[in-house]
């Protein structure tokens, strides 16, 4: 629990899953989240390092641009009904880390 109250105070929302008896180990998985630990905690231990870089790069990052603003609303009122990003990236058969963008856009007005 200590473990999680010193990411939750860097941006990082994690959980821990146990995976046999004894065996825990920590999820990470929305990109902020990710992109947090990365740039705030990272790994040493060059092998960990490399999978945390390819685990970030993995995430579809498509352009905006082609999206229309029907579009990004639809996401944003599911997102404001309760639904997980990844449930509605899931909903819309859309790359669930670009909807964090949208959030980014529609606080700084962009559309």
């Amino acid at each position: 629990m200590q473990v999680m109250n010193l990411l939750s105070d860097l941006s990082v929302n994690s959980r821990f899953v146990k995976k046999k008896k004894n065996y825990f180990y920590l999820e990470i998985s929305d990109y902020i989240s990710l992109r947090a630990y990365y740039e705030n905690v990272s790994f040493v231990i060059n092998r960990k390092y490399t999978k945390l870089f390819q685990g970030l790069g993995s995430y579809k990052r498509g352009t905006l641009r082609k999206y229309s603003k029907d579009f990004k609303l639809k996401a944003l009122n599911l997102l404001e009904e309760g639904l997980s990003v990844y449930r509605v990236g899931k909903i819309l058969d859309f790359p669930h880390p670009n909807i964090y963008d949208f959030v980014r856009q529609k606080e700084r007005g962009d559309f």
